[in-house]
């Protein structure tokens, strides 16, 4: 009964978003193509006052100039439209992402604010209800595959690592048997 319940609840979202990927497409890139530089500073701008404003611990992984910070929400901005276009390119560049992330040491809670910021920034720029609903399923689906990248990379050696902690790389070697110890070391599963 529960399995049937839930392939019963897999095929209905899917078929609920047949079709509408491409229509997507098509919203995405008319709006950016509409959406000229004059219009993106003040836009990124306020993504980031919104994010600093819902999320204050963000400020402390945000420590750029404006310049790279507008340099940054512009490249979210088009990983957007790649998520329709080349999929399985970005998935493994969010992999790399996410693994810098870690290095970081930044926590996958904020991305949930940061996608919020995102969406009500765009949301009080442009009315068109098909690409702010497609911006917002790619940059969701973004985030949470960041998240997912920086959960399975966090593993204990790079915990120890972002602490800058012999004693607790020390600690997270030693569970490791000997004879593994240095593929722990060197061993990054997402």
């Amino acid at each position: 009964v529960a399995w049937s319940w839930l392939w019963s609840n897999v095929e209905r979202m899917l078929s609920a978003q047949m079709g509408k990927p491409a229509r997507w497409e098509r919203a995405l890139a008319k709006l950016f193509d509409s959406f000229g530089e004059e219009e993106r500073a003040p836009y990124f701008l306020e993504v980031y006052r919104s994010f600093f404003e819902t999320a204050p611990a963000g400020m402390e992984y945000f420590k750029q100039s404006t310049t790279r910070l507008l340099f940054v929400a512009d490249g979210v901005f088009a990983m957007t439209l790649e998520m329709y276009r080349e999929p399985d390119t970005l998935v493994n560049k969010l992999s790399a992402l996410g693994l810098r992330h870690v290095g970081y040491g930044i926590p996958p809670e904020l991305c949930g604010p940061l996608v919020c910021s995102y969406v009500n920034a765009l949301r009080k720029i442009r009315a068109d209800k098909e690409a702010l609903e497609a911006f917002e399923w790619s940059l969701s689906l973004i985030a949470r595959i960041l998240a997912r990248v920086i959960n399975d990379g966090s593993t204990l050696v790079m915990r120890a690592i972002n602490a800058n902690s012999g004693k607790q790389l020390s600690k997270a070697v030693g569970f490791a048997p000997r004879s593994e110890r240095a593929e722990w070391v060197l061993s990054i599963a997402v």
